[in-house]
């Protein structure tokens, strides 16, 4: 998966010679990134998934959301400077 994203997608993306090399290889087109606030994923027969990388079991259609709001992210402040 990290090839697909990072190095396919974030590298070979960026020049024509890299663009050509991904569409002679049917495989790099497997992974499609969409955007959306809610999404059904549904498959023909059962197939195991994780989340997070977890095995989460197996299953025909699963459904993602976001809580708009749900994730707080705390940083400290700033020390100052002397």
């Amino acid at each position: 998966m990290w090839n697909k994203l990072v190095f396919e997608n974030g590298v070979l993306r960026r020049s024509a010679a890299g663009r050509r090399l991904i569409d002679l290889n049917q495989d790099v087109r497997s992974v499609t990134s969409l955007r959306g606030r809610d999404i059904t994923l549904r498959v023909e027969e059962a197939q195991e998934f994780q989340l997070d990388g977890d095995g989460m079991g197996v299953a025909v259609a699963v459904r993602s959301w976001i809580d708009e709001g749900a994730l707080r992210v705390m940083v400290p402040l700033a020390s100052p400077t002397a």
